[in-house]
């Protein structure tokens, strides 16, 4: 079964400017998510601290009207890479939900070693995904010490995750857009977040607008 591939690359790679863009490939195996059960909470952000100072920082939201300009463009890969310029997390992706797994359709490593091929079909049951999905988002700082995650094999794969749903135009959810490291990260703020949903719907509409009618 497939891992994600770790990067030998210096930290000079890890500061890489939007400009350059890691190609995309074909899904292929990763180690599928099972169920677990999580604890409530009516403010699904966790509070914890984070445990030491990180390399990188959330900076100012980035522009809603640049990103759109990008995607409308250069499509949804060069979107999220610029959205992930704008954070302290390695990796943005988008999954769309499919037959019970979430299917990554574009993914953007700031180091480079990871392309859309190195991730394969992640099971929606005990997923972080799902946790956005059925809170509205889903963020941690480390997982590892999230009692939420405890009982998700996601946290073998991912120390922080910022993640929210993808909705189409009549408001049905249909994938989700992540941040996410294996690292601890800080959380965003709330200019950060809301800046970070509604570039999420902007997405949404491009990749609904070109999904194929259900039948």
């Amino acid at each position: 079964q497939g891992q994600w591939r770790l990067s030998s690359e210096s930290d000079a790679a890890d500061r890489r400017s939007p400009a350059r863009r890691a190609p995309i490939g074909h899904t292929s195996s990763l180690p599928s998510m099972v169920s677990g059960d999580f604890a409530s909470s009516s403010t699904f952000v966790t509070s914890m601290s984070h445990p030491h100072t990180p390399r990188h920082q959330w900076t100012a939201p980035a522009s809603e009207r640049q990103l759109l300009s990008i995607l409308l463009s250069q499509g949804p890969l060069a979107a999220i890479e610029y959205m992930n310029h704008w954070t302290p997390h390695r990796i943005t992706a988008v999954f769309r939900l499919q037959d019970g797994f979430f299917v990554p359709i574009h993914l953007f490593d700031k180091q480079g070693a990871l392309q859309t091929h190195d991730v394969g079909p992640v099971r929606f049951l005990g997923s972080f995904g799902e946790l956005a999905m059925v809170h509205g988002s889903f963020i941690t700082t480390d997982s590892s010490r999230d009692p939420r995650a405890a009982d998700s094999t996601c946290r073998k794969l991912f120390r922080s995750y910022v993640g929210v749903p993808l909705l189409t135009n009549d408001r049905q959810t249909f994938g989700s857009i992540c941040h996410a490291d294996f690292e601890p990260r800080p959380a965003p703020d709330s200019a950060q977040l809301n800046f970070f949903r509604s570039a999420a719907q902007s997405i949404a509409g491009i990749l609904d607008a070109k999904r194929e009618p259900q039948s």
